[in-house]
């Protein structure tokens, strides 16, 4: 889940660290729960990814911000 957005093709609204911190925890829970393997990465936000628009998704998809600051999932 990314963490901002602009709001093309997902909400601003429900990009922030808090959507993304929930939906990793229901997603690894239920793979525990039903015995299937996933896998996290995007360990940093990658701005140079995507549009100029710096609030693009795909820029912010990180666990760490791009000075490599933890978000919220990390704490």
């Amino acid at each position: 889940m990314a963490t901002k957005s602009h709001g093309r093709g997902i909400l601003a609204k429900e990009a922030t660290e808090e959507s993304q911190k929930q939906y990793c925890e229901a997603l690894n829970k239920w793979s525990l729960e039903n015995t299937v393997v996933v896998f996290f990465f995007e360990a940093f936000d990658e701005l140079w990814k995507g549009s100029e628009n710096q609030d693009e998704p795909e820029k912010h998809w990180g666990f760490y911000t791009k000075d490599r600051t933890p978000k919220k999932i990390m704490n």
